[in-house]
């Protein structure tokens, strides 16, 4: 909850300086995070700033992925929040089912299958 509450404080400052506004003090004081980085923010146009965003490859977790990506891209400043798509290729061969996806006879011919149950 504390890493959520950071993050948005973080989004909050970030859409102050997207709008070309000066961030107000009570943005700062909403977060460690953001109290750390008010030094940067009120000198935006003479700091420097690096972003680092970690996604996740798996398709489970692409709403959060694309999040983290747009809060990256507006980290880059006013004017440059563009989104770019690319459209991927689907994969030609059909993926074969999890074990949680198994039907009982799946599970049973696996067990079967078993040697000293490893």
């Amino acid at each position: 909850a504390e890493i959520n509450a950071s993050l948005h404080a973080l989004k909050e400052c970030v859409r102050f300086l997207a709008a070309g506004q000066q961030v107000p003090p009570h943005a700062y004081r909403a977060s460690t995070l953001t109290k750390l980085l008010a030094g940067a923010f009120s000198r935006a146009g003479s700091s420097l700033m690096a972003v680092i965003c970690t996604v996740s490859p798996s398709a489970s977790d692409t709403e959060h992925t694309l999040s983290t990506l747009r809060t990256g891209a507006a980290l880059r400043g006013p004017g440059q929040e563009r989104e770019e798509r690319h459209v991927l290729k689907s994969v030609s061969q059909p993926r074969e089912p999890t074990p949680k996806q198994w039907t009982p006879d799946q599970v049973r011919s696996w067990m079967n299958g078993l040697e000293n149950g490893l």
